[in-house]
């Protein structure tokens, strides 16, 4: 039997690990300006590397830009129900003075399958950690990994009555999404199914939209070590190419994620994948 933790992707022990990683993550990437793109005005589809490997260079040469991850917001000791202030401020000073975008990963306070006072107070906390972000580094950019919208997978697959609280939930998180810059929904690989994936992917797409933010989805080439049957097996190349186009089509951005005690491979498939369907130049930088 397939993991719990695959039905609800928020709460593994994959995410903690994640978390800690992130907490000095500051390494990632978007295209620079194609000249066609400049000359037309259209808007830039944007990449940004979230990649952990050892022995990555440095991928801004390749039309790469940094993002940081803030991830470690509260004190030793303080209570993860509230916001912690100091220990928020403290994570955005570390924020390097050349970073433009940064996304906040906070999964501690639930918003979907709890009680309507539950999430109100966790709505109310992520409204205040917003409103310090705003006031610390107001020229950054900045959305919470993973919502609005909410990454549910089996409400969308099943359409049962989850569903409908799923859609709730997304409704009630506006106000959240009115405050960050950009949205950063979840869309890791959970099963082989493909036609699932997309069902999944598409309708977070299309609940990212109605905030009317730019999206910029998290993408793994890995499937969801929540998935004890897959984890660690690299999604098959037609499906990577599959996951890569859609948020070509249909998102401003996204964020290449994984590679955690892997190595650095110039050769590995997935990532020559990407740089083909990304339209990511493969130069070196000058001298």
């Amino acid at each position: 039997m397939q993991s719990r933790a695959v039905e609800s992707p928020a709460a593994t022990a994959t995410d903690a690990r994640r978390r800690w990683i992130l907490g000095s993550l500051v390494a990632c990437a978007m295209p620079l300006p194609s000249a066609s793109a400049a000359a037309t005005g259209a808007p830039q589809f944007r990449v940004f590397d979230a990649l952990l490997h050892r022995g990555k260079p440095d991928l801004r040469h390749r039309g790469l830009a940094p993002v940081a991850a803030v991830a470690h917001i509260w004190r030793p000791g303080e209570s993860r129900t509230v916001v912690d202030e100091g220990a928020i401020v403290l994570a955005l000073e570390q924020v390097p003075r050349d970073i433009s975008t940064i996304f906040l990963d906070i999964e501690d306070w639930p918003l979907f399958q709890v009680s309507s006072a539950e999430r109100a107070a966790n709505i109310s906390n992520l409204m205040l950690v917003a409103e310090l972000v705003r006031r610390e580094l107001p020229r950054v950019q900045f959305g919470f990994y993973g919502f609005p919208p909410i990454g549910a997978y089996w409400p969308i697959i099943r359409r049962d009555v989850s569903y409908q609280a799923w859609l709730d939930t997304n409704r009630a998180l506006a106000p959240v999404a009115r405050m960050v810059d950009c949205l950063f929904p979840s869309l890791y690989t959970f099963y082989s199914d493909r036609s699932g994936w997309l069902d999944f992917a598409n309708a977070q797409i299309d609940e990212a939209r109605r905030y009317d933010k730019p999206v910029y989805p998290f993408l793994w080439f890995q499937y969801f070590d929540g998935n004890l049957l897959l984890r660690g097996r690299e999604v098959a190349t037609e499906a990577w190419e599959e996951e890569l186009r859609l948020c070509r089509a249909r998102a401003d951005g996204l964020v290449l994620w994984g590679g955690w005690e892997q190595q650095w491979s110039e050769d590995a498939d997935w990532w020559r994948t990407a740089q083909r369907v990304l339209q990511l130049t493969s130069s070196a930088p000058a001298g």
